[in-house]
């Protein structure tokens, strides 16, 4: 049952990984999008130059790949809540293992879910989220002989907080969208 669940959770988060991969190269390209609205579809043609015949720069070293893993990792981290909804607990998990099965480098994915199969994702709190992927991190940095870090959250924070020393919780987009009764409010008053 567990496997099942796991599956499910990895087969939604790679198709919005995926989802989100294909919006943002057809953009760049300038692909028109359907938007649905109230008022029916509305199409926006996004902005772009002439499509490239190439593109710059190299395929990332496994250097590369792995510093660039860790910053994207552990800045979410750093930017979850203190006090995270249900759904951004469940999200943050999904996101950790579905990393484990989309992750560039087979042996890195391979060793990641073992990991998470060892130490399920400690999500309940920014604190708690941050403690983990440093603990994370430091075992990932033993196997490989580097040197292994202070993970006292506030540690951890310091360099990875955007804002740091100021790490009030940021709402969420839907938080800041307007309900709907807003939208008809405005409207009526035009």
């Amino acid at each position: 049952m567990e496997e099942k669940v796991l599956r499910n959770r990895a087969d939604l988060s790679i198709s919005l990984l995926f989802l989100c991969v294909c919006v943002c190269v057809f953009s760049a390209h300038g692909i028109i999008f359907p938007l649905q609205g109230e008022g029916g579809g509305v199409f926006v043609q996004m902005a772009s130059e002439e499509p490239l015949n190439e593109i710059p720069g190299e395929c990332p070293t496994p250097g590369d790949l792995g510093h660039a893993g860790w910053n994207i990792l552990h800045t979410a981290g750093a930017v979850y809540p203190y006090k995270p909804s249900p759904l951004q607990q469940e999200a943050f998990r999904s996101f950790l293992y579905s990393w484990s099965h989309v992750y560039a480098c087979s042996h890195c994915s391979y060793h990641m879910r073992r990991y998470l199969k060892r130490n399920p994702p400690v999500v309940t709190d920014k604190l708690a989220l941050n403690r983990y992927l440093c603990e994370f991190h430091n075992t990932v940095n033993k196997n490989l002989a580097k040197p292994v870090y202070n993970c006292d959250p506030m540690v951890v924070l310091r360099r990875w907080h955007p804002t740091f020393p100021d790490m009030e919780d940021q709402p969420t987009i839907e938080e800041q969208m307007p309900s709907s009764n807003d939208w008809s409010r405005r409207r009526h008053r035009s």
